[in-house]
């Protein structure tokens, strides 16, 4: 029987490909976040556009799956009330 096993985080040359700053990489798979480099500034606040990354081969072209135009404040607020996920159930 095969094991399979998965490596985390992605291969090294997956993480050089991916640090950069304008980019948040997925722990799990070969997608990531990739900020556009500017944000909207309206009267109802500041938007920033990101772009849904992939790649399904170490040497093919990346590709966008899908992008999102998301609030910056809901995004902040969003962060603050994620509750950090513990896997030690000792009491």
């Amino acid at each position: 029987m095969a094991t399979h096993i998965i490596q985390f985080p992605a291969s090294r040359e997956n993480q050089r490909r991916l640090e950069n700053r304008k980019r948040i990489a997925c722990q799990m798979s070969t997608r990531w976040l990739q900020f556009r480099p500017f944000s909207y500034d309206v009267p109802a606040g500041v938007f920033l556009h990101l772009d849904i990354m992939t790649q399904t081969e170490q040497n093919a072209k990346p590709r966008r799956l899908c992008d999102v135009l998301i609030s910056r404040d809901e995004l902040l607020e969003a962060i603050q009330r994620i509750e950090p996920f513990k896997t030690n159930t000792e009491s």
